[in-house]
């Protein structure tokens, strides 16, 4: 019943694609910070700069875990060594 657990992980490494997704995400998160100015940007006179920097290094840091380290590590992120069940674990 719970053979399909044994089944390879579905992880496919295009970074064309990766990049594709974070740009916008990225650009959605500044213009939501402009624009509603959560966790107290009303406050700071300069809350576009402080916006930029949260945007800039959530954008990084989406990079750095979908393309940069599996482009590094390709043994760790073979798709054969994954499965289901072990990443459940």
């Amino acid at each position: 019943m719970l053979n399909f657990l044994n089944q390879p992980y579905p992880f496919s490494y295009q970074p064309s694609r990766r990049i594709k997704q974070i740009l916008p995400i990225g650009l959605f998160v500044f213009t939501f910070l402009i624009f509603f100015k959560p966790f107290g940007l009303d406050g700071d006179p300069g809350y576009i700069q402080t916006s930029a920097f949260i945007s800039f290094s959530g954008g990084v840091m989406g990079l750095l875990t979908t393309v940069v380290i599996p482009y590094f590590f390709p043994k760790y992120f073979n798709e054969s060594n994954w499965t289901l069940k072990r990443n459940l674990a």
